[in-house]
């Protein structure tokens, strides 16, 4: 009886072996946007009974001048409004149900009313095709992947802020028509090199964030993101946190060949990576020598006359309060790889 059983296995098995996979049953997504998703639209677009200079009506659905529903120049009642709405989203849920089942996607409750809302401003085109919003979905981006590629599709500061909203709720399932307060906005100046990826870059600083982009200069080193709009004051930024929500920082460029860079700014004992005093760089290796570790520890505030990246991304400055000073101090944060990072961890 036993082996009679197991042959009997053995042949289903096989049987199943010869069916075609596209015979066999394929995941297919079949959510609908929320109540609280729906609430949250409401909020977002507000209501009108006429139609606007947009060309909507209600609660954001196009009028045409024809029909009842979302094709009237008025409506009588936010009854009305709402039955339109959820009409125009059908077709939303259906687009972004069909995009998770083709891509094999199992989409949760806040991913796809997020992507319910982006449909609603910007249309469906994200589901077909290439582009970084689509890939950002189908490779499961987090953080500050996901957060760039929605937001890159704004047009303007209010669309910055519904973006956030709709990362929001899609990153953290957080329904709320509020921007939230931990995703921030940066500008980077190249000052004159190169960017690999958009000057506006998009931040959760939950937890503070390596700013993580690079820009090139030809045989230019980069020295880092600066505060300042000439890249001089020195205070380069390794992280950026809430303080920086709409700030540009600037990139800082040494010439090659060079060991010293004009700068004017102060740092403190805390920005280096040691108290001790090195001589003037060699030209040839670029390496200072270190002559005394007599740096005082008294000393608060020190003012900076000159800086360089060496050749290993070490950073170095030059204190002193005249000519004829070559006091070189090392700093903590580095440039290896183009790469700012404080070596203080």
């Amino acid at each position: 009886m036993k082996k009679r059983f197991l042959c009997l296995m053995m042949a289903l098995l096989m049987l199943i072996g010869l069916v075609p996979s596209a015979a066999l049953p394929t995941f297919a997504a079949s959510m609908s946007i929320s109540e609280s998703a729906i609430t949250v639209l409401k909020q977002l677009e507000g209501y009108s009974m006429e139609c606007d200079s947009h060309g909507n009506i209600g609660y954001g659905t196009p009028c045409t001048g024809k029909g009842d529903h979302n094709g009237a120049h008025s409506l009588s009642s936010e009854i009305e409004a709402d039955k339109a709405l959820r009409e125009a989203l059908k077709d939303l849920d259906e687009a972004v149900n069909s995009f998770a089942s083709k891509k094999g996607l199992s989409l949760t409750r806040g991913q796809h009313d997020a992507m319910v809302l982006f449909s609603f401003q910007n249309g469906t085109a994200w589901t077909t095709g290439t582009g970084d919003l689509q890939s950002a979905i189908a490779s499961k981006a987090r953080g500050n992947e996901f957060l760039n590629a929605i937001c890159r599709w704004n047009t303007s500061t209010t669309d910055d802020d519904r973006r956030m909203i709709e990362a929001n709720m899609y990153l953290n399932g957080v329904y709320s028509s509020s921007v939230p307060s931990q995703f921030i906005r940066v500008r980077l100046d190249p000052n004159g090199g190169t960017m690999p990826e958009a000057q506006d870059q998009y931040y959760d600083v939950s937890t503070a964030q390596p700013v993580g982009v690079i820009p090139t200069n030809g045989n230019k080193t980069f020295m880092g993101w600066y505060r300042n709009a000439n890249g001089q004051d020195g205070n380069v930024v390794t992280k950026v946190n809430k303080d920086y929500d709409g700030k540009t920082l600037t990139a800082r460029w040494q010439e090659a060949g060079s060991n010293m860079n004009s700068a004017y700014y102060t740092i403190t004992l805390s920005d280096l990576a040691s108290q001790t005093i090195y001589d003037k760089p060699d030209v040839s290796t670029g390496k200072p020598t270190p002559v005394s570790n007599y740096l005082a520890a008294d000393k608060k505030t020190l003012t900076v006359h000159a800086d360089y990246v060496d050749k290993d991304g070490v950073r170095w400055c030059l204190l002193g309060s005249g000519t004829g000073y070559e006091d070189w101090v090392k700093l903590k944060t580095t440039v290896t790889g183009g790469i700012v990072a404080d070596t203080s961890g």
